[in-house]
């Protein structure tokens, strides 16, 4: 279990080191097509992870987090693909 950056919390770890500089603004996108998950950093694949089967059809929101420093979010979009 990871709670790195770019980590599917508690479920896998990412592949790479998060490609970004604090302070500064970083692009992020998640892709989920059935089972197969995606977390794109600044362009940079950092996590590519199927879901269990008990994952997979569980609808889980979305959730924003940070740990003990401040953070905005912006442009948020969500779209079915």
């Amino acid at each position: 279990q990871d709670h790195r950056c770019g980590a599917l919390y508690n479920v896998a770890g990412p592949l790479v080191r998060a490609p970004f500089e604090a302070g500064k603004a970083a692009r992020a996108r998640l892709v989920r097509r059935g089972a197969h998950v995606e977390h794109w950093i600044n362009d940079t694949l950092v996590l590519a992870h199927d879901l269990a089967p008990a994952e997979a059809k569980r609808a889980t929101p979305l959730s924003l987090q940070n740990h003990r420093s401040e953070i905005a979010f912006r442009d948020l979009e969500i779209r079915l693909l």
